[in-house]
């Protein structure tokens, strides 16, 4: 196993595009690597500079480009803050969209997207899967006080290995997604475990706009898994019905939401905690509703650092709203809907996947503001999504790296495969 796991990243993953996807997974570990940030800066300068190098036909992604430079416009015209450092902050963004989104268009750059997706994938189930045996072990790297756990809190204080439970929502929300995928592919009961695990995460995380957000993922998995809708449903009844019966087993673990929203889950969700930086987002449009006030800035009316000019937003489409106006907006959903789009027209199963997985992190945005933060890697994640999905025309080669096949192990074993 080790060396076919070798084999494989050897001649199907590389070496360069397991680094940077594992770079980024341990921006949101406990135990990072010295210096992360300083490495991860450098990383994001030699990529751009590897992909363009390696190609002889290198292209920009027009509509990408555009919505690079409504960014840009919105701080000449604004002229925001200097606290917020928002052209700094803008050189970085720079950096993750010729990284990874789909600005940069060459055989390489594609290629080199989807096997860091592909390793993505696989990092956010191990870390969902992993994070569920902390839960029950104490094992906890989220910052609490000193002497305190989770268990001392009402809910939201449980990260697993991660820094950050609202990370590790979204994160094990995909991993449930891409274990679903292989089970439904492979009939293996291993996998519909690691779902299990993936999903108990998130709740144990108590981020309702994961929950949310992972419940349809999963479904959109189901429905676009078969062509059939009666076979949709036999596979989901036996779900259900499971979930059903094992309730008693499972309900403590929404406890955390429960006790977020101060009342049973099944009265709704609470969207109270967000409806002022909600208001504040909407206000900053009305005041400029065609070119916004200006890249990853807010306006005085909601709460940001005075000293370093950290913000958040709250919502990440609300902040396109507000911080790029309409035109912003506008172009924004252009590229989002582009890659989902293209994702569910392509008759790939893989390619249906990664539709899913975008259309988890579109759901989660949301009630998250990531979609400007470049040192965030939820942001990454984002356009690395985006990214991947608007090449499904073209990678058709590539996605099968993510194919999921129904051969015996002899026959994988016999050719080299994971």
């Amino acid at each position: 196993m080790v060396r076919q796991l070798i084999y494989y990243i050897k001649h199907y993953i590389g070496l360069f595009p397991l680094l940077c996807a594992l770079l980024m997974l341990d921006k949101n570990l406990g135990f990072k690597i010295p210096f992360l940030y300083t490495i991860v800066n450098i990383v994001l300068i030699i990529i751009p500079i590897v992909l363009i190098g390696r190609s002889n036909n290198n292209k920009l992604d027009i509509p990408t480009l555009l919505f690079l430079l409504i960014l840009l416009l919105s701080l000449v015209i604004n002229n925001p803050d200097p606290v917020f450092r928002a052209y700094e902050r803008l050189v970085q963004f720079t950096l993750i969209l010729l990284s990874f989104s789909p600005l940069l268009q060459n055989d390489i750059a594609r290629e080199f997207r989807i096997k860091v997706f592909f390793v993505i994938l696989w990092g956010s189930a191990l870390i969902g899967i992993i994070s569920f045996f902390c839960y029950f072990l104490g094992i906890n790297f989220m910052k609490l006080n000193e002497g305190l756990t989770y268990m001392d809190y009402n809910a939201g204080t449980f990260g697993g290995i991660t820094t950050q439970s609202m990370v590790l929502g979204p994160l094990s929300g995909i991993g449930m997604l891409f274990m679903t995928y292989k089970a439904l592919g492979t009939a293996k009961k291993l996998y519909w475990l690691g779902a299990v695990f993936c999903f108990a995460s998130v709740m144990f995380a108590a981020s309702r706009s994961a929950f949310i957000a992972t419940l349809v993922g999963e479904l959109l998995v189901f429905y676009t898994f078969y062509s059939s809708k009666a076979d949709v449903l036999k596979k989901l009844v036996p779900v259900v019905l499971v979930l059903c019966v094992s309730y008693p087993l499972w309900n403590s673990a929404l406890e955390g939401l429960q006790n977020k929203n101060h009342t049973e889950l099944s009265s709704g969700i609470d969207i109270a905690s967000r409806s002022r930086k909600w208001n504040c987002r909407l206000k900053e449009f009305n005041d400029s509703p065609v070119f916004g006030i200006g890249y990853a800035t807010v306006s005085s009316i909601d709460y940001y650092d005075r000293r370093s000019g950290l913000i958040e937003p709250g919502s990440s489409w609300l902040a396109i709203l507000s911080m790029t106006g309409s035109i912003g907006f506008i172009m924004f959903c252009f590229l989002f809907f582009r890659g989902i789009s293209r994702a569910f027209k392509n008759q790939s199963k893989p390619n249906h996947m990664i539709g899913c997985v975008l259309s988890l992190l579109g759901v989660h945005m949301i009630a998250e503001g990531h979609i400007f933060s470049a040192g965030a890697y939820l942001c990454f994640m984002v356009w690395l999504t985006i990214g991947v999905a608007t090449d499904c025309n073209d990678i058709d080669s590539q996605a099968l790296l993510l194919e999921t096949d129904n051969k015996t192990d002899k026959e994988n074993t016999n050719e080299d495969s994971i």
